[in-house]
């Protein structure tokens, strides 16, 4: 197999609400401009990833509010609270207007025959229900796949030895208490944005928004 193929994605890039859903929002400003509105500094990442890695990379800049991007079809948080409760008709034009779009792209992206490297880029907020996260770099994959648990490894250990006053971890458990305590999924959770095949990998990159750029500069 030749050389692999890396694919960035970034699915919370940020807050911006579509004109025809701007009165679901009213009132939620605050809301928006939270970390519950988008991923901040995740772009950053990601566009400096992709330029880095001279790979592709899928954006979205529409609030997560609208639909989350990272969530599975039928998945509880697929809508928020500003569109959950809206006229089935309303998700549906909301699922084939910005999410179905961009998961088609980003899954019909990958080179054919080639081993595929897919990196998401989020970041976290430092604490979440009043408890502190306690890494500022989180390194996400499904611990069933070999691939990508061993990328994992090594990039955590390089970031560790390049930018030691990070805390850096991967993330191999499910268990909701130790997404809730330290990192926000599994990499087996539900969120990829594509349906791994037997020749890919994808990894969810997932930094503190205060302190994980500083990492991936520092790692550079």
């Amino acid at each position: 197999m030749s050389a692999a193929y890396f694919l960035i994605t970034c699915e919370h890039g940020g807050n911006r609400v579509p004109e025809p859903y701007r009165p679901l929002f009213r009132g939620m400003d605050r809301l928006l401009r939270s970390h519950r509105g988008y991923d901040p500094g995740a772009l950053t990442i990601a566009r400096e990833l992709a330029g880095a890695l001279r790979a592709p990379l899928f954006v979205s800049t529409t609030t997560r509010l609208l639909i989350d991007l990272n969530r599975s079809v039928g998945h509880p948080r697929l809508y928020s609270e500003a569109t959950r409760k809206t006229p089935a008709e309303v998700r549906r034009r909301i699922l084939e207007r910005y999410y179905l779009p961009y998961r088609t792209e980003a899954q019909e992206s990958g080179a054919a025959g080639r081993r595929v490297v897919h990196i998401a880029s989020h970041s976290l907020a430092p604490e979440l229900d009043g408890e502190i996260r306690d890494a500022d770099v989180g390194l996400l994959y499904d611990p069933g796949r070999t691939g990508e648990v061993e990328l994992c490894n090594r990039w955590r250990d390089l970031l560790r030895a390049r930018a030691p006053q990070f805390k850096v971890r991967a993330a191999t458990t499910p268990t909701p208490a130790a997404a809730t305590a330290s990192l926000p999924i599994c990499g087996s959770a539900s969120g990829r944005t594509s349906t791994p095949a037997s020749n890919s990998n994808s990894i969810r990159g997932i930094c503190s928004w205060a302190t994980g750029i500083g990492a991936w500069f520092a790692a550079r």
